[in-house]
């Protein structure tokens, strides 16, 4: 039995090891993808600067514009032909921790098409329903549970060599109420043991084992916590700018309408248009943020994003045991 709980344990290392290749791989796909998406967007606003750069020009030289506006219009895409040159630079180390999460050579993927994360953001009905498996489920958990249980078995002998009368029962078990697994470490003994050193020994390894479990659960549900504090941000920041992006866009169609009406110039077109793609640059900026919190939940969870809205009801629970005093 001991042999099969190290086994176990061997395993979930295993697992908790895939998952942090798993997430660094996500990471530097996001990165990948926001460099990529970050490019775009500037790209967007370079065409209409331009536009109004050269309408300036041809206001002042008209006399219905000053100086001072045309050089605002100029340092304005000046800043923005900046921005765009440094973001298309970061997609190459992006593509180089792309490589090196892989384990394979950037010339690999040269001419690779990787592909553009923007993961699901799960609804807080779903949220609330992950604690329970991912903490069933999780490597390190249950790399814990089944250190746990190596060390009740070794406990479970001594106490057998001197009392027993003793029968067994759950060490650990779930609490329906706390939502996490709650483990049993203390219960009465007979007493005039005859085995006390050993006894004691593997008592205080129990604890040492149980104290560490409780350290790995209160880790996992903080990481957590935090994630779904910092995805519920940054959904609101998306939902925010989304409902303003709306409007601008019903303001850029206004404006065309009016400028084929006769009542509104290319200045004001341009202008609204530049507004547009500013808002879509700080939009992408907000749903890359909202990327990363989704990738820090799935590494909290240890379950993939795209699997929460299919969860089994419950989890399987692994099962130790300890002692209780026969009637």
């Amino acid at each position: 039995e001991v042999a099969r709980l190290n086994a176990e344990a061997a395993r979930q290392a295993v697992f908790a090891a895939a998952w942090q290749m798993r997430g660094d791989l996500r990471r530097a796909l996001s990165d990948f993808s926001f460099a990529i998406t970050r490019a775009t967007q500037l790209r967007a606003q370079v065409a209409p600067q331009r536009q109004i750069l050269a309408l300036q020009e041809k206001r002042r030289s008209a006399g219905a514009a000053t100086s001072s506006e045309v050089a605002a219009a100029r340092i304005a895409l000046a800043k923005t032909e900046t921005a765009l040159a440094e973001a298309e630079q970061q997609s190459v180390p992006a593509r180089q921790r792309v490589a090196q999460a892989l384990g394979l050579p950037v010339a690999a993927l040269a001419t690779a098409n990787l592909p553009l994360v923007h993961p699901p953001l799960p609804s807080s009905v779903t949220l609330a329903t992950a604690r329970r498996p991912a903490l069933q489920t999780r490597a390190d958990v249950l790399g814990a549970l089944a250190r746990y249980a190596v060390a009740e078995s070794a406990f479970v002998l001594e106490v057998e060599r001197q009392h027993p009368g003793l029968h067994l029962g759950p060490g650990y078990q779930w609490d329906q109420g706390q939502n996490k697994w709650t483990v049993a470490v203390t219960f009465e003994l007979p007493l005039f043991s005859h085995n006390e050193g050993p006894l004691a020994e593997a008592e205080a390894h129990r604890h040492e084992a149980a104290a560490q479990f409780a350290a790995v659960q209160a880790q996992v549900l903080a990481e957590i916590d935090s994630a779904e504090a910092a995805l519920s941000v940054a959904r609101e920041q998306v939902s925010g700018l989304r409902r303003i992006r709306s409007e601008l866009e019903a303001q850029v169609a206004l404006a065309e309408s009016r400028l084929r009406a006769g009542g509104a110039d290319q200045l004001e077109v341009q202008s609204a248009r530049l507004e547009l793609a500013g808002t879509e640059q700080i939009l992408a900026e907000a749903e890359n943020q909202a990327t990363v919190a989704a990738d820090l939940l799935e590494a909290a969870l240890q379950i993939p994003l795209t699997n929460l809205g299919v969860l089994a009801p419950a989890a399987r629970s692994p099962t130790v045991t300890v002692f209780k005093k026969s009637p």
